[in-house]
């Protein structure tokens, strides 16, 4: 079972994140029945995409992986938006910015790796 990250209180001002070994996780903002939905729906678009196939099949399966992520994770980046648009937008500027660093690092990697080899 996946552990549902904490909530902060109602009119709270906590951060819409919890700080976890170098790792922001978004705070759960889809519970109960929301979440639950939201995992069926997925796993049923994910199996119908595949037994599509095609373009359709495609859509519906990204489709359906998105409903499952927000449905294991419990946290939905649309909701989240439209209820804590500031602490959303940064959460996923703090995620970007992993991003590229990461990327940043990886071509370092590709380049040390080629110097290496010739």
């Amino acid at each position: 079972m996946i552990d549902t990250p904490p909530r902060a209180e109602p009119g709270s001002t906590a951060p819409a994140t919890v700080k976890l070994a170098n790792t922001q996780l978004p705070i759960a903002n889809v519970t109960g029945w929301e979440r639950k939905l939201s995992t069926g729906l997925g796993v049923a678009l994910i199996s119908r995409g595949i037994k599509n196939g095609g373009g359709v099949g495609l859509a519906e399966i990204g489709a359906g992986g998105l409903l499952l992520t927000r449905g294991l994770t419990g946290h939905c980046s649309m909701k989240a938006m439209f209820k804590q648009p500031d602490q959303e937008l940064h959460y996923l500027q703090d995620e970007l910015r992993k991003a590229k660093h990461s990327l940043a690092d990886l071509y370092r990697q590709k380049a040390n790796l080629a110097s290496t080899t010739h």
